[in-house]
């Protein structure tokens, strides 16, 4: 989202602060990617992690997130997405173990946290993580939104409806009212 910024791989003093130049996204990305790569290694896989460790980041989260480092460039890199991806969804075993859950309101119950469609998870822990201090860290200038608790309508109008249809679909129940 921001493009070219500071980047340091070491502490700063605050006058470095005020001297270090930006960094071209390219080569923070490469730094990221790198890191992602080499930590795959050492990390233990899912299905490895006692359940005190839950929520620890772990080979296919890794693998993941290394994924959206090339989704998320301005010009996607899907042979690179597939590919990565791929790995999580097709050696099952070498980077943990997933699949999708049978229900997807089941999903957002409690109950189910840590189920097998999960990959890298955030737990809600009662006054020591609260869901009401969560912020959104994507600048307006970038289409951030200023509500972060409110689906947008792009993710409602993405739904089907109770038919089976999209709401632009001839039969569908859908009324924008």
């Amino acid at each position: 989202f921001y493009g070219d910024v500071p980047f340091f791989k070491t502490d700063i003093t605050a006058g470095d602060a005020q001297t270090i130049l930006r960094t071209p996204k390219g080569e923070i990305l490469d730094f990221i990617r790198q890191e992602l790569q080499e930590c795959i290694t050492d990390l233990p896989k899912r299905d490895d992690l006692a359940d005190s460790d839950r929520g620890r980041i772990t080979k296919g989260a890794a693998m993941m997130l290394l994924a959206r480092t090339y989704f998320y460039e301005q010009k996607c890199d899907w042979a690179m997405v597939e590919k990565l991806t791929g790995n999580l969804i097709n050696q099952q075993g070498e980077y943990g173990t997933y699949s999708l859950f049978p229900s997807y309101r089941g999903l957002f119950e409690e109950e189910n946290e840590y189920n097998q469609e999960v990959i890298l998870d955030r737990a809600f822990v009662p006054n020591f993580i609260t869901w009401s201090d969560i912020q959104d860290m994507i600048p307006l200038s970038r289409d951030g939104r200023v509500i972060d608790r409110a689906p947008t309508q792009s993710l409602v109008d993405n739904y089907l409806t109770i038919n089976g249809y999209t709401i632009d679909e001839p039969g569908t129940d859908y009324d924008p009212a």
